[in-house]
């Protein structure tokens, strides 16, 4: 803990996964590198370790006791997450890519600016749950904890979202209201939100379950033999294709488990005594202001995207990738600098608390 009261090595983690998600930006939208060995890699836990960080930090709700407090949260995380990537990613569509407002709004990822619309979906989801659960167990309990009542419906929650993700239109939710709200992607990452939330309500017994003896050997054998098995695919065979989607989702909760056990087992190198901690937590503090701002600093270098295709070579893909996530990295800190010099800009850019005076 920092003297925040802030869990040091989940900050650090986070602005580990910050960077690799400006990575595969680079990579992708900047040098046209779609799949790789690094790509492949970084995707099974990138995403799905953010949402499982946020679903971490969001355990601190335990229980909202009015509709009152409902609404003022839900307020405060509308104003921290839509604000933003309104202003940010309406000028990104205007200034960099030269389109109107409407293809921004029905862009299924918004031009790279679906993830926060999508978390904002699920704290409305979370907090809904929650409200109601703490109600209705406080009632019926007289006054008990509601922590398992509370988990076994988020989980349900979860189950039924990931199953919709497939049934969209048989719900009635057409292509463009998918597009608008970014559903399939809320309904497929709740999971991990949810998985990250209830390792925080149960950390003693989820750290537990980390440390025994074979649980981790166990984890990194079955993420290599799925991590390999992705290469075999045949897009015509339907079950082939269902089966591919269960080894490709619990390759991911496998390279979650990996990258969150080696932070926390190495979080004395993640403290703000070290070097790479106290970097590491600063950019994870600043994850929505490098999401926000990134997208307008990417380098445009097709050339070397070919040359990296032509001779794969994973130092060297990597070499290059991580030097310039970190360019763009710091460049990206500098602007929120400047703008955070402005008390207005910086509460309503990116969701700082207003100075009291």
């Amino acid at each position: 803990m920092s003297a925040t009261g802030r869990i040091e090595y989940i900050d650090a983690l986070r602005g580990f996964t910050m960077i690799l998600v400006v990575f595969h930006h680079i990579m992708s939208l900047g040098m046209g590198i779609e799949s790789s060995v690094c790509s492949s890699l970084f995707i099974t836990f990138r995403m799905p370790l953010f949402f499982f960080i946020s679903g971490f930090i969001a355990s601190k709700t335990a229980e909202i006791p009015t509709w009152k407090i409902w609404a003022e949260k839900i307020r405060k995380k509308t104003s921290v997450q839509l604000l933003p990537t309104l202003v940010f990613g309406l000028l990104f569509t205007y200034v960099v890519r030269h389109e109107d407002i409407g293809s921004f709004l029905m862009h299924r990822w918004k031009f790279g600016y679906w993830f926060t619309i999508s978390l904002l979906e699920m704290f409305l989801i979370y907090y809904t749950a929650i409200c109601l659960t703490g109600k209705f167990f406080r009632r019926k309990g007289g006054g008990r904890k509601c922590d398992r009542p509370a988990a076994i419906i988020l989980v349900g929650l979860a189950a039924t979202l990931y199953l919709l993700k497939y049934a969209l239109k048989n719900i009635g939710i057409t292509d463009q209201e998918n597009d608008l709200l970014c559903l399939q992607d809320t309904f497929f990452y709740f999971q991990f939100f949810v998985f990250g939330n209830l390792a925080a309500r149960n950390q003693n017994l989820f750290e537990r379950l980390l440390d025994k003896k074979y649980f981790l050997t166990g984890i990194l054998i079955l993420f290599t033999l799925l991590f390999l098995r992705q290469t075999e695919t045949d897009p015509g065979n339907s079950t082939s294709a269902m089966l591919q989607s269960a080894e490709a989702l619990l390759c991911r909760y496998c390279g979650l488990l990996i990258v969150y056990s080696f932070f926390r087992r190495h979080q004395a190198n993640f403290t703000q005594a070290k070097p790479l901690g106290k970097a590491l937590q600063y950019v994870g503090r600043r994850t929505l202001d490098i999401y926000m701002l990134h997208y307008f600093l990417l380098p445009h270098l097709p050339e070397v995207g070919e040359y990296l295709l032509s001779a794969p070579n994973l130092v060297l893909e990597l070499s290059v990738g991580i030097a310039l996530s970190l360019l763009v990295t710091g460049i990206c800190l500098i602007i929120s600098s400047v703008l955070r010099l402005s008390e207005p800009l910086s509460h309503y850019l990116f969701g700082a608390k207003p100075a009291h005076r």
